[in-house]
């Protein structure tokens, strides 16, 4: 009651990212988009929400979010039309949920979400087998914290939506299934995209470049 209604931080129990901590992880000094010619975009196909994290690389292991897209009654057109308006002078690569080859959040017949955003311009990589959901909750853990406790994910305050989710995201009580009622799991699968590719636990997940004729 007091996190839902009072707009106070309450601790959540049973976390699905329980590394995040708001107090490390949400800086404002983070690499911006003006500073870079190449942006890195992790997208979660959805009609409402449609979601997507849009991030830098500071350096190889790490990934700075700088900015979300959350659009309510929305598809894959759109959004690729969102980015190119915040950013028309960047190379975007987008990492995509894999189901995404053979989906469409539009009726557009014959035209999947991967090939859409091909026609935008955008890079797609997607890994042509796709991690448990699991594995990739271990891959955003493991990018807030490593093992040697290093931080190499960060996330701007202008985030509020992917902030608020890693923060609420949790599991249904007694099992190891997240709990996807709230809807804060959108937000949370664009980060998971992202970092199955750019940031993967296993270095031998490979990478792949979806060229469409």
């Amino acid at each position: 009651f007091r996190r839902e209604y009072l707009a106070t931080l309450e601790t959540m129990g049973g976390r699905v990212y329980s590394e995040f901590d708001r107090d490390i992880h949400v800086r404002d000094d983070l690499l911006q988009a003006d500073q870079v010619s190449e942006l890195f975009v992790g997208i979660d196909f959805n009609v409402s929400p449609m979601t997507a994290v849009i991030a830098t690389k500071p350096s190889k292991d790490q990934l700075h979010i700088i900015d979300e897209i959350y659009l309510i009654d929305s598809n894959t057109h759109e959004l690729g039309s969102e980015l190119l308006r915040r950013y028309p002078n960047h190379k975007i690569n987008a990492y995509p949920d894999p189901a995404g080859r053979h989906r469409k959040t539009v009726g557009n017949i014959g035209v999947t979400d991967f090939v859409q955003l091909e026609q935008f311009g955008f890079n797609v990589f997607a890994p042509s087998r796709i991690n448990s959901v699991q594995d990739g909750i271990n891959t955003v853990q493991s990018a807030l914290r490593t093992a040697d406790g290093e931080a190499n994910l960060y996330i701007s305050p202008k985030c509020r939506h992917m902030i608020s989710s890693l923060e609420r995201f949790v599991y249904k009580d007694g099992t190891a299934i997240p709990d996807k009622k709230g809807g804060y799991d959108h937000m949370c699968d664009c980060l998971r995209y992202l970092c199955s590719v750019e940031r993967p636990i296993l270095q031998i997940v490979p990478k792949f470049d979806i060229k469409f004729a």
